[in-house]
């Protein structure tokens, strides 16, 4: 029968193997002979820090005055300048002739002669005959009163329309139903005869067409 270890068989975490370490481990020096870290990585001695590049006290730099020129001033030196002759301007004279005062506009565009324009007006005014003037307006002769013979259009749907308010609803309702009856008849009557005419007129067409 195998035996088991304490550590192989505790699944709670409290217990733990009472066995020591191994014998390849008893003479080796090593704290935690378990751990694989630090077999593979042992820990390095004491490393000193790297040295500071900033110059010492010692090497003290030059005071004198420094030169103010830059790379650029020494690649591109200025010319030098030279003053330019002043030109001095000739003596103006005057040229001697006749000027010709023309110009291309009035070469160009030609003055014609002007003639004087005949009067439209006529000389004599007529003179407006005496009389009595029509004062009138046009809005007061359009709108005159009318003579009282004038007889307005007799209004016939007034008396029926009086008889139809004392009529009661449903007397109303029956007599529009029938006068809408009366006007569907009318207009089915009317497409029947249409029906009817085109139905014999191609019936004729198509039988003295092809007999």
């Amino acid at each position: 029968m195998r035996s088991w270890c304490l550590c192989q068989i505790c699944t709670c975490g409290r217990h733990h193997c009472p066995h020591g370490t191994t014998k390849i481990y008893e003479n080796s020096g090593v704290s935690c002979p378990t751990t694989e870290y630090l077999e593979k990585y042992p820990m390095y001695g004491n490393v000193l820090p790297p040295q500071s590049l900033k110059p010492k006290e010692e090497v003290r730099a030059y005071r004198g005055k420094m030169e103010g020129i830059t790379t650029f001033k020494s690649d591109y030196r200025p010319y030098e300048i030279v003053k330019q002759p002043r030109h001095a301007p000739e003596e103006y004279k005057p040229k001697q002739g006749e000027i010709d005062l023309g110009t291309t506009y009035k070469r160009d565009f030609n003055s014609y002669k002007v003639q004087p324009v005949a009067i439209v007006r006529p000389l004599e005014r007529q003179q407006v005959k005496k009389g009595k003037l029509d004062t009138v307006p046009t809005y007061k002769d359009n709108t005159r009163e009318q003579s009282s013979n004038y007889q307005g259009k007799e209004l016939a749907w007034a008396e029926e329309d009086f008889v139809r308010k004392q009529e009661p609803r449903a007397a109303q309702d029956i007599r529009m139903g029938m006068e809408l009856c009366e006007q569907i008849f009318m207009v089915s009557n009317s497409c029947l005869r249409l029906f009817f005419f085109f139905f014999f007129f191609f019936f004729f067409f198509f039988f003295f067409f092809f007999f």
